[in-house]
């Protein structure tokens, strides 16, 4: 599920392996303080994996909605870099077979995706 501490976690653990620009060490923990789920508007889904050994996995699909409760701009900035990374390293496992895509939507952006649908 899109606990704060799992996905920003996982941003953070993929950050750390493929680049050389080192996140503040204490990251983790501000997500923990910080970040909230606001909004969630998910479905479970089962994924099969008919060519691989590992069978079958459950995952969900739709929109959530994290909050920042820190007015901190230097944090905020550690987060929506991890957000924008999100797009190129997906989160969670089973990324390599399709699983764990996303993309960072800001406020604003979203009121315009809703006007133009």
């Amino acid at each position: 599920l899109p606990v704060p501490e799992l996905v920003f976690g996982s941003l953070i653990d993929r950050w750390a392996a493929f680049s050389s620009a080192a996140l503040h060490p204490d990251l983790k923990e501000c997500v923990a303080r910080c970040v909230a789920v606001s909004e969630v508007r998910i479905q479970t889904r089962r994924l099969s994996f008919e060519r691989s050994e590992r069978g079958a996995a459950t995952g969900f699909t739709g929109d959530v909605t994290f909050v920042v409760n820190s007015p901190d701009r230097f944090w905020l900035g550690q987060l929506h870099a991890l957000a924008d990374f999100a797009r190129y390293s997906g989160i969670g496992v089973r990324t390599t077979m399709g699983m764990g895509q996303a993309r960072a939507v800001r406020s604003g952006e979203r009121a315009k995706e809703h006007t133009e649908a």
